[in-house]
């Protein structure tokens, strides 16, 4: 996700919910990054992260492991943690 970019925040959210419901996905893990944490106008990962959850509901996150960390490509934050998770 572009945590900066709120005019494309559905058309990313939408594009996840559609691979998770792909039934070959089932028991994968799934890193999503909430990218560029660092501009003053960025979503917060909780943010994304509560609203992947309510989008998507317990039906379909059942099947799958998953986690939104927040990140800076640039600066580098936040990557270390989610490659360790």
């Amino acid at each position: 996700f572009d945590s900066n970019d709120q005019d494309r925040f559905r058309e990313a959210l939408d594009e996840l919910k559609r691979l998770m419901a792909e039934e070959k996905l089932y028991g994968c893990v799934l890193l999503v990054w909430a990218n560029k944490q660092d501009l003053p106008n960025a979503m917060p990962a909780a943010e994304i992260k509560a609203a992947v959850a309510a989008e998507l509901g317990t039906e379909q996150t059942v099947w799958i492991r998953w986690e939104v960390f927040g990140c800076s490509v640039i600066t580098g934050d936040g990557m270390e943690e989610g490659l360790d998770w």
